[in-house]
């Protein structure tokens, strides 16, 4: 574990930081996985032979409105990743992917050595309370959305749009995260457009129920919570370690061969659900990105 760091592992303090609150574990751990990735923007990646991998996600919590709590599990994570990195690029709520190229049009001042250089930064967290608000009700709307995430998805260096009126933007260094809520019924509003495209490269997170029934009292000055109050602030401050790690992962010997065999088995499902058949073909490249935050969440070696 580098010496700044107060955590031995982040994940696994973020839950004991979030174990009181009523979504169960499983939301927390997903949320805890969006922040990590979002704090990297795009510093670090692997090599595979078909392309680049970068540690972003999209992540989607399902559950029926109120049951599992799916939504203090994200604004919990959001407060949290809002008070490490008041500066980044966050958007919420209802958007339009006209209103998302335009806010990650900008360019920051990179100082380089002595020099300053401008640097286009296209990175963006999006929590969406209700998936059914980031792809609304129009179908034209919400069909340009699903085309801009699954282009995006994979971080491409350039991403060229044009407007309503054929100019056009062309953005640089993308990388978004996604972590969002649904009540399933809301499920309607992602267009069939998105069938085997952008549902691939999801990752859905199913609850049916929360953990507990917490009352939710705050006593003030009880031990427990100056810990709890603690180990957040530390849990920040590790977050702000982690997000200026940067560099190439390497995979080990035992690691390629374990996921050369795992590969094997995978690939060999055979689906009849173009959903979950788009899933499948492309889970290999989120299990490389799960790799490269569980790594960088122990510790800040690049290595898989």
């Amino acid at each position: 574990m580098p010496e700044d760091r107060f955590t031995h592992d982040w994940l696994a303090s973020y839950l004991k930081l979030t174990e009181r609150l009523e979504s169960k574990e499983t939301l927390h751990l997903w949320t805890g996985f969006c922040l990590i990735a979002a704090a990297l923007r795009r510093q670090v990646f692997i090599e595979m032979e078909y392309g680049t991998v970068f540690p972003n996600m999209y992540v989607i919590f399902v559950a029926e409105s109120a049951r599992a709590r799916k939504s203090a599990a994200t604004y919990y994570g959001k407060f949290l990743f809002q008070d490490a990195f008041p500066d980044y690029n966050l958007q919420e709520d209802s958007m339009t992917s006209q209103g998302l190229i335009k806010s990650l049009n900008h360019k920051t001042t990179i100082i380089v050595g002595d020099k300053q250089q401008e640097f286009q930064r296209s990175d963006v967290v999006i929590f969406a309370d209700e998936v059914a608000n980031l792809f609304s009700y129009d179908p034209k709307a919400a069909k340009q959305m699903v085309i801009f995430l699954t282009r995006t998805y994979s971080c491409p260096p350039t991403y060229t749009h044009t407007t309503v009126r054929d100019s056009k933007v062309k953005l640089f260094n993308l990388y978004p995260t996604l972590l969002g809520n649904t009540d399933p019924r809301n499920l309607k509003t992602i267009p069939e457009e998105a069938a085997g495209g952008l549902i691939g490269r999801l990752i859905w997170v199913i609850e049916k129920d929360k953990r507990h029934v917490n009352p939710g009292w705050l006593k003030d000055e009880t031990v427990e919570t100056k810990r709890r109050v603690l180990l957040r602030e530390q849990l920040i401050h590790d977050l702000q370690v982690i997000a200026r790690i940067s560099g190439r992962f390497q995979a080990d010997g035992d690691a390629q061969d374990f996921y050369n065999l795992w590969y094997t088995e995978i690939s060999k499902r055979d689906t009849k659900d173009p959903d979950t058949d788009a899933f499948f073909q492309r889970c290999h490249v989120t299990a490389i990105r799960i790799a490269m935050l569980l790594s960088l969440s122990e510790g800040g070696t690049l290595v898989i």
